[in-house]
């Protein structure tokens, strides 16, 4: 699933990126929320236009956490890359 939340890992301040996560709720394994729409963010400095999504279980998705597994499965495709 393709995610836009805030990326944290730019130099100058915030801004939107897309991310790739998971499908399944991280906590439970069941479906994560397919459903998604976007709302204004302000970070603070900033207002952002973000994706939210409510997952089935009721468990909930913090963008911190989506953006860890977002992380994770551009490094495990990373190294798929580099071992073909």
């Amino acid at each position: 699933m393709i995610v836009n939340i805030p990326d944290r890992s730019v130099t100058e301040g915030v801004k939107v990126s897309r991310f790739e996560i998971g499908n399944t709720c991280p906590v439970c394994g069941g479906p994560r929320g397919l459903n998604r729409w976007q709302v204004n963010h302000y970070d603070g400095k900033q207002v952002l236009l973000v994706d939210i999504w409510t997952n089935p279980c009721g468990h909930v998705d913090l963008q911190s956490s989506a953006r860890q597994e977002a992380a994770q499965i551009l490094k495990e495709q990373e190294e798929l890359a580099n071992t073909g």
